[in-house]
C-alpha cells in the first residue's frame, strides 16, 4: 500500500476497522490454514503409514523365507552330520567287501588247482586200473589157454 492510501483510511477512520476485519480474516486464514495442514498432514501420515504398513509385511515375509531358508539349511547340515559317519562306515564295509571278494576268488583259483590236480592222480590210477585189467586178463586168458591145452576145462 502506499502512503497516501493509509492517509485517507486513517482519515475516513476505515483503516482501523480494516485493520480490525485483517487481522479476523487473518485469524480466519490461519485456521483455515492450520485445518488445511492438519488434513494434509493426516493425509500425509495415512500415506505414511500404508507404506509403513507395505514395507513391515515385505519384511516380515522376507524374514519368514529367511527363517525357512535358515531352518532348511540347519536342517541339511544336520542330516549331512548325521549321514557323513554312516556313509564312512559305508565305504569301509565296502572295501571290505572287495578285500574278500579279491582273497574269495584267490581261493576258488587255488581250489580248481587242486581240483585238477586230484584229477590228474584219479586219471593215472584209471589207466594204472586198466593196465592191472589188462594184465590179469591176460593172466586169465593164459591160464584159460593153458586149461585148454591140458585138456581140463
Amino acid at each position: 500500500m502506499d502512503d497516501s492510501v493509509i492517509k485517507v483510511l486513517r482519515r475516513n477512520g476505515s483503516w482501523s476497522k480494516n485493520k480490525s476485519n485483517l487481522g479476523l480474516d487473518r485469524v480466519v486464514y490461519a485456521e483455515k490454514k492450520k485445518a488445511e495442514e492438519e488434513f494434509s498432514l493426516d493425509k500425509n501420515f495415512g500415506i505414511l503409514a500404508e507404506e509403513i504398513k507395505k514395507r513391515m509385511k515385505l519384511k516380515k515375509e522376507n524374514n519368514n523365507s529367511n527363517i525357512r531358508n535358515d531352518f532348511k539349511k540347519d536342517f541339511n547340515i544336520t542330516a549331512k552330520k548325521e549321514l557323513l559317519p554312516l556313509l564312512k562306515n559305508v565305504e569301509v564295509l565296502n572295501n571290505k567287501r572287495d578285500d574278500y571278494s579279491k582273497k574269495i576268488t584267490s581261493i576258488d583259483k587255488e581250489l580248481e588247482k587242486v581240483k585238477n590236480d586230484i584229477i590228474a592222480i584219479k586219471n593215472s590210477y584209471e589207466r594204472n586200473i586198466d593196465e592191472l585189467q589188462n594184465n590179469i586178463d591176460f593172466f586169465d586168458h593164459s591160464i584159460s589157454l593153458i586149461n585148454k591145452i591140458k585138456g581140463d576145462s
